[in-house]
């Protein structure tokens, strides 16, 4: 779980050479319709229509941003004083590895929760 944590910052880190933090906070909002995706698939956790809805709206809005980001965004000039920055991969390659550290956090987030609740026949909130 540790190793999927550290993956996904190592990731997220790699894929800013590509893009600026503020537009990889935007598409980590994928990590809603994901982590409910794994829920329901590793923890059997149910949900309403409205919030499949609401997850899906948001899945829409991310992949929206996405792509206009991908086609429009431009690294600024920088200044003569400062050195130069090596070039930036491919937008795709840094927001593949972006999306995958994503889906690293994800995925390490549900199999830390069904440890922590399988651990002990104690509620996992009393366990504090």
């Amino acid at each position: 779980v540790a190793g999927c944590f550290c993956a996904a910052q190592i990731l997220a880190l790699h894929a800013l050479k590509s893009f600026d933090a503020g537009s990889l906070k935007v598409i980590a909002q994928v990590n809603l319709p994901l982590t409910a995706l794994l829920s329901w698939l590793v923890l059997g956790r149910r949900y309403s229509g409205r919030q499949w809805l609401a997850m899906l709206l948001l899945l829409v809005a991310t992949t929206a941003f996405l792509q206009v980001r991908m086609l429009f965004y431009f690294e600024p000039p920088h200044s003569d004083d400062a050195q130069p920055r090596p070039p930036a991969p491919d937008k795709a390659i840094g927001m593949l590895l972006f999306l995958t550290g994503v889906a690293l956090s994800c995925l390490a987030s549900i199999f830390a929760e069904r440890f922590l609740k399988k651990r002990y026949d104690i509620p996992f909130y009393i366990q504090k």
